[in-house]
């Protein structure tokens, strides 16, 4: 999914919402953006979210210092 972020200034303004639909994202708490030279990654912050554990995948990360 790709989120637009609507921001006029006013922080109680400030929308996010589904870029294809234009519905907005209930439960968002805070939005950070950190702007390097290589691109541009947000951090979302959620409440009362809903998660499917079943689905979820992980990936195991070994250290090889030793």
């Amino acid at each position: 999914m790709k989120l637009r972020l609507f921001y006029n200034g006013n922080p109680e303004d400030t929308k996010i919402m589904n870029a294809e639909t234009g519905e907005p994202i209930d439960g968002v708490t805070s939005v950070a953006l950190e702007v390097d030279a290589f691109g541009c990654n947000a951090i979302v912050s959620l409440k009362d979210i809903e998660i499917d554990v079943d689905k979820s995948e992980a990936i195991a990360i070994e250290d090889d210092k030793d």
